[in-house]
């Protein structure tokens, strides 16, 4: 029993190490989601698809000081990397905020999707319901005693774990149907990001010296780690899944410094939770994503009205 509740515990630490739970989409579905708003192509495309990613800089580093109130701080006071762009008159700054604001946890991505009525969130529900009550050949019993055991601990620890399948099951259905070059987009984002870029978040987010460096170190950090997803999702997709799946489990037990284990399991269970997200998802994830386009393309309008922004996504 002691076994089987600290592979339960594992399973989180696993699945939430790169991935905060305030996270909503996933990098390939943010990127989608800007090309969406501008499809011009170019250099300054790139630096907008960057910026619709870079607010999760630390939903993926963890082991930072202050990680979690920079990450507050890109999701909630993301407007001065539009202004701080601005003065710099540089044309891939402004670009990449353009794409930073459209991520956003106030009215941007993030908060359309993970609201209490969002599409995660409901999607996360339906995924646990599926999963306990559906067909009882669909879901191995390792999934099912998992979910159990987190609900009895607390629903929301379960509808989390399934948030997190979600956010990845959608991202492969972007890249299954709506844009099956979307890890090439974030390969080529990540390759020509301005080199300015960490230096503008610095600036803005940097508010001691050592959080500025902070922010430099770990944006390096993170542009690797797109590009490497970016790179799974150029896989067949069952590979994709497992690499996704196999990546975490190997990342967190060296940033933990703990030992983890049932590898093997762990990475069973993340493989089934995304395919199962996948098939919950699969018919209206793209409905969801457009009115999410055009929720955003609204707002940015508004916010240009009342603050004249340097430029738009027409």
């Amino acid at each position: 029993m002691k076994k089987f509740i600290f592979t339960i515990l594992a399973l989180l630490i696993i699945l939430s190490f790169p991935i905060d739970y305030g996270l909503a989409w996933g990098p390939a579905t943010h990127t989608y989601i800007v090309r969406k708003l501008d499809k011009r192509p170019g250099l300054v495309n790139a630096q907008k698809m960057y910026g619709s990613i870079a607010p999760d800089i630390f939903s993926y580093i963890y082991r930072v000081p202050d990680r979690k109130f920079l990450n507050q701080q890109m999701h909630h006071e993301f407007m001065g990397v539009l202004t701080a762009a601005a003065a710099t008159d540089q044309k891939n700054l402004k670009a990449f905020a353009l794409g930073f604001i459209s991520h956003n946890d106030v009215w941007g991505a993030d908060y359309l999707a993970r609201n209490e009525q969002g599409y995660v969130n409901l999607k996360a529900d339906q995924l646990i319901y599926k999963v306990l009550k559906g067909n009882p050949e669909q879901f191995s019993e390792e999934l099912k005693g998992t979910l159990r055991a987190l609900i009895a601990l607390d629903y929301q620890e379960a509808r989390d774990l399934g948030c997190i399948a979600v956010e990845y099951g959608v991202d492969l259905l972007v890249r299954r149907y709506s844009d099956p070059e979307i890890g090439a987009r974030l390969i080529l984002a990540t390759t020509l990001r301005d080199p300015e870029i960490p230096h503008l978040l610095a600036s803005v987010y940097g508010y001691k010296e050592e959080a500025a460096k902070t922010i430099i170190e770990a944006e390096v950090e993170f542009k690797k780690i797109m590009a490497d997803y970016g790179k799974d999702l150029l896989m067949d997709e069952r590979s994709a899944i497992e690499a996704v799946a196999e990546q975490i489990a190997e990342i967190a037990p060296k940033a933990l410094c703990i030992d983890l284990p049932e590898k093997d399991k762990l990475i069973r269970i993340g493989i089934e939770l995304i395919s199962g997200a996948m098939n919950v998802c699969r018919t209206d994830y793209s409905q969801s994503i457009s009115a999410t386009v055009e929720a955003i393309r609204k707002n940015i309008e508004k916010a240009d009205a009342d603050l004249n922004l340097p430029d738009n996504f027409e």
